[in-house]
């Protein structure tokens, strides 16, 4: 099995708690924002908490050894498959994590560990806000660098007072009390955007926490730009975002599946087709390529990321490179069929070239400027 699908079963300390928890590749690096909260956050048995960015679980895990009824969710599905291991192997139910936003009401407290983009952060505290009852708690924690300073400043324009409980290590603990009456709303949906590239405008639909969500990305933009797909191909769009390359493919394809590893970018995709009434296109929530190991096609086309959190981490975009070579059809030299092609567009500092030489038959550049190139890759035989 590759090493990037093996998971791996850790342990530590909180307090006088042994609690273990599931990592592996891919997962974006929370454990000490999370550790902060189950070391900060007050709680009484009985009482009912909403972890709205649970990552590895290891701070839902902590609050349910203490009696704490906890319900979990994430944007992303390696995240809550990871919670939801963790849950297991310190004998709670997986069933309490679930991937997405539909958080309920009349919660005691909420958690949120700082999420990339203030945007991003805003919008989990508007969500906390209305979940969780007057007189509840909401605690934030996460790294300086990730914006935890802002956080707690827009929290205290939202809720009032916030108290710093705790900091390490250029990290802290913030927590605010609910009022009767919070403060302003704050936008949460979905909304429309026009992106201008290969010709003409394209309507999408995103919101916060969906990459480049407000705006075309050049990478993108040289990528939609560049590749070149033909009517009869059956298209993957991997890390499909906002939906934007899936959308210009299914106006030159055969079929399209697009596929993303969060759920507000699949649903951001899923508008986004609607809004344009494409019939020949379909989203999947899906770690990496997993969720279409079963199939194969014509092309694969992506803007793999670099980051997960605030950190930066490669092993998505190689491992996009190794999902890419196994689902793209292969050579037949019996009826002179080419194989399938990998279109993949990164930063010019970024030389995924030695990444894909080893599992491409040809590997080229398609196109370069001075921030990005494009790479075009012919599957080996």
């Amino acid at each position: 099995m590759d090493d990037y699908y093996t998971w791996h079963d850790e342990q530590l300390m909180i307090g006088d708690q042994v609690i273990r928890y599931a990592t592996k590749p891919g997962l974006a690096d929370t454990l000490l924002p999370l550790r902060l909260l189950a070391e900060a956050v007050e709680a009484q048995p009985g009482e009912r908490a909403l972890d709205l960015t649970c990552g590895s679980g290891l701070a839902s895990a902590a609050l349910m050894q203490r009696g704490v009824d906890v319900t979990s969710f994430d944007d992303g599905i390696v995240a809550v498959e990871a919670a939801r291991r963790t849950l297991t192997l310190n004998g709670f139910p997986a069933e309490s994590v679930q991937v997405g936003d539909a958080y309920g009401e009349g919660f005691d407290l909420a958690l949120i560990a700082a999420p990339k983009g203030r945007e991003v952060g805003r919008r989990l505290l508007a969500q906390a806000a209305r979940c969780v009852k007057p007189g509840g708690r909401i605690y934030l924690a996460g790294a300086n660098r990730a914006g935890i300073k802002s956080l707690i400043a827009d929290a205290r324009d939202l809720l009032g007072p916030m108290a710093v409980v705790r900091v390490k290590a250029s990290h802290r603990v913030a927590v605010g009390q609910v009022g009767a009456d919070v403060g302003p709303s704050i936008e949460t949906d979905y909304t429309s955007h026009v992106a201008d590239v290969r010709g003409r405008a394209w309507p999408y639909m995103a919101r916060p926490g969906v990459f480049a969500w407000d705006r075309l990305d050049e990478g993108s933009r040289c990528l939609i730009e560049t590749m070149q797909i033909d009517r009869s191909d059956a298209v993957l769009d991997l890390g499909c975002g906002c939906g934007l390359v899936g959308l210009v493919a299914s106006t030159l394809a055969q079929h399209v599946i697009s596929v993303d590893a969060s759920a507000a970018a699949v649903e951001a995709t899923r508008r986004t087709y609607q809004l344009n009434h494409v019939t020949n296109a379909e989203v999947r929530l899906s770690d990496c390529a997993s969720a279409v190991f079963d199939m194969r096609f014509d092309a694969v086309v992506t803007n793999p990321p670099f980051h997960q959190g605030v950190g930066t981490d490669y092993a998505v975009a190689r491992q996009f490179a190794r999902d890419a070579a196994q689902l793209l059809y292969k050579p037949d030299a019996a009826t002179d069929q080419p194989g399938g092609r990998l279109w993949l567009v990164a930063n010019r500092f970024l030389r995924y070239e030695h990444e894909l030489v080893d599992r491409f038959a040809k590997v080229q550049v398609a196109y370069e400027d001075n921030r990005y190139r494009v790479l075009v890759a012919e599957v080996i035989r």
